[in-house]
């Protein structure tokens, strides 16, 4: 078995992560959503995931760029840091952290997503978990993301999983691309 690495507590993961292997999810209830116990597995990204993260980058998601090199990419540069939530039928949510290279102990959250059909089920907030915990065994101490300021959903789970706003930047993606960065720091 390989080196598994120690995921801070949280009510519904394990607390260990293997690189080989997946974090499986407790069974949740969402009444909210009428999916009464929702069971999804949170793991890292393999080359099967393709079609259902491309799915989701494409699904306008996120801000228009190339999202099939991007996703390609990512899972090259961030394989420890790149997870995904899957259901039986595939590709639920993702998100993807990284390391900033001169800093090591600075990351970023660069996407996390959710398959609209499965929003407020908690698998965001389990992504949101799962990255932030891989990122602090890493020994970062700060983790910083980006949000559109009218995505308030997203800037709801941030804020209650204790990332504040560290400021605002007009244009950060360009003419009317404005963005809250957000950043959170180990307790």
């Amino acid at each position: 078995m390989s080196q598994g690495i120690t995921i801070p507590a949280f009510p519904y993961l394990i607390t260990r992560f293997d690189r080989d292997s997946i974090l499986p999810i407790k069974k949740m209830t969402a009444p909210a959503t009428g999916h009464p116990g929702m069971n999804f597995t949170i793991r890292t990204y393999k080359e099967d995931d393709f079609p259902g993260v491309i799915a989701l980058e494409e699904s306008g998601l996120h801000e228009p760029y190339r999202s099939a090199v991007f996703v390609r990419q990512m899972a090259d540069v961030c394989s420890e840091t790149f997870l995904v939530a899957v259901l039986e039928d595939g590709v639920i949510g993702y998100t993807i952290g990284a390391f900033v290279q001169h800093n090591p102990g600075e990351a970023w959250i660069l996407r996390i997503g959710v398959r609209e059909d499965q929003r407020r089920t908690g698998a965001g907030t389990a992504l949101l978990a799962a990255v932030t915990g891989v990122l602090y065994a890493h020994q970062v101490h700060t983790i910083r993301l980006s949000v559109s300021p009218g995505n308030q959903p997203a800037l709801n789970l941030y804020k209650k999983h204790g990332f504040v706003q560290e400021k605002f930047v007009r244009a950060y993606f360009g003419p009317g691309e404005d963005r809250i960065i957000m950043k959170k720091a180990r307790d």
